[in-house]
């Protein structure tokens, strides 16, 4: 009867390790508005100080517009095993300053609005020359011994 709840454990323990091993990792990174707080936020009665309390200290700020902008960045991501993460949600909440500082514009944007980026694999080419391994080292070792003899 011992031996066959002592075989019966590893199964068991196994079939638990790989259920829990599909589970998704949820991470949850940035500054994740809620609509609670949000509501909060009032075109042309809000100002900076106001926002900054109620949203707190903003992901990135766009100062040199003509009205200041305030972006609140966040997205909740879910890895399953060893595949690489994926993005479940993503949103991005602006806020628009006016010139007097009160809230301007409100604008909320999500995963569907964002637009993929092709990335360019090109190198920017640098002025100079390149040396090989022993030119390298050669130059090191001159480097040592001119120290050595100060």
């Amino acid at each position: 009867m011992a031996l066959r709840s002592f075989v019966k454990f590893p199964a068991v323990a196994a079939t638990a390790l790989v259920l829990l091993s599909c589970s998704p990792i949820v991470e949850t990174r940035g500054n994740m508005i809620d609509d609670r707080r949000l509501n909060q936020i009032n075109v042309g009665q809000t100002t900076r100080d106001d926002a900054a309390f109620i949203l707190g200290t903003p992901s990135a700020t766009a100062p040199f517009q003509e009205d200041e902008a305030w972006f609140y960045i966040g997205q909740v991501a879910e890895t399953r095993a060893f595949f690489e993460p994926q993005i479940v949600e993503r949103q991005v909440v602006a806020l628009t300053f006016d010139q007097q500082g009160f809230v301007s514009a409100v604008e909320r944007l999500n995963l569907e609005d964002g637009e993929n980026v092709d990335l360019v694999n090109r190198e920017t080419p640098t002025r100079g020359r390149e040396m090989s391994i022993m030119e390298q080292l050669l130059g090191n070792l001159g480097q040592r011994l001119g120290q050595s003899m100060d």
